[in-house]
């Protein structure tokens, strides 16, 4: 990404009325515009660099944390189906009716009998 292109996201971003946090590989954040820094009541550089928990040992087990953790999981399991090869699914009715995943992975070719684990 240019330059120019971070300058622009980060003016939208900067911009937009709704909280945006965003994290990296880690779960760590590494950015957070104004409108986050008031729904959450700390400026961006109290929190940078530090995981959610870091940041808000206070918050865990509410419905922002819930969402957190889900967010998490639903990254874990797309990482370890894409890295297997697989892909995975999620439907739903609507809110409030539930969700259901579908994880498909490819199967694999059984073992010739002389790499058979104890052979």
């Amino acid at each position: 990404m240019s330059t120019l292109e971070r300058e622009n996201a980060s003016d939208y971003l900067e911009g937009l009325m709704e909280g945006f946090v965003a994290y990296d590989g880690e779960w760590r954040m590494t950015y957070m515009n104004a409108a986050a820094e008031r729904i959450l009541g700390r400026r961006r550089d109290e929190v940078l660099g530090k995981t959610w928990h870091q940041a808000f040992p206070h918050a865990v087990g509410n419905p922002v944390d819930h969402m957190y953790q889900r967010v998490i999981g639903l990254s874990l399991a797309r990482t370890l189906v894409e890295l297997h090869g697989g892909t995975i699914r999620a439907m739903s009715e609507g809110e409030g009716k539930g969700a259901e995943f579908v994880v498909s992975l490819p199967a694999l070719a059984p073992l010739a009998p002389q790499e058979q684990p104890g052979r």
